[in-house]
């Protein structure tokens, strides 16, 4: 009998300084009237989440055990089970930066001028934490939402049973005959 245990952790892909957004439903969103469906950073330190979008899954402990049993000289009876974990998936990789629409009127002119003070549809540069920041202050009507939701499970691997069954005979000296039933199941654990 052989037995092994293996024990995997994965984290779920996330942003060093949690300038990831994700759709908050219970935030009022500025931009959309103060309805809900704010956007929310994990570190934002405005206090409006400074919290994990998702939970790391601590337990992927998998077992892998085997055995064999010969039944007479020819004859040999295998069996093993085992639990295989994989990584956490990505979250659909992609940036949070500035969409910042204000430009300069044609060619020749100047962005703005600092005498007439700060333009009103200038948008802050990135890193910004603002709730409203989607759907867009320049197209309002597209309604486009952050580009990424973050699953709440984002940090639970996927998980797979595997086990297989066979029974061995030896026919001749150089030739052997091998039935088995192999068998998995996959899910992700919850």
């Amino acid at each position: 009998m052989i037995t092994a245990l293996r024990y995997d952790y994965s984290t779920y892909p996330r942003e060093q300084y949690g300038r990831l957004p994700t759709l908050s439903h219970g935030l009022a969103n500025p931009t959309a009237g103060g309805h809900p469906g704010g956007t929310t950073f994990e570190g934002d330190g405005t206090g409006h989440c400074d919290c994990s979008f998702a939970s790391n899954y601590g337990l992927a402990f998998g077992p892998r055990i085997g055995l064999a049993y010969q039944i007479n000289s020819k004859t040999v009876l295998r069996a093993g089970y085992g639990l295989a974990y994989n990584g956490t998936g990505a979250v659909g990789q992609t940036n949070a930066s500035s969409n910042n629409p204000f430009l300069s009127p044609n060619f020749y002119s100047e962005a703005l001028t600092l005498q007439n003070g700060i333009p009103s549809n200038y948008v802050a540069p990135w890193p910004s934490f603002d709730p409203g920041k989607y759907p867009l202050v320049s197209n309002p009507a597209g309604l486009a939402g952050p580009p990424v939701v973050v699953d709440q499970n984002a940090g639970r691997p996927a998980r797979q049973s595997m086990w297989s069954i066979g029974l061995q005979r030896e026919i001749s000296k150089n030739l052997v005959v091998e039935a088995s039933y192999v068998g998995n199941r996959g899910g992700r654990e919850r």
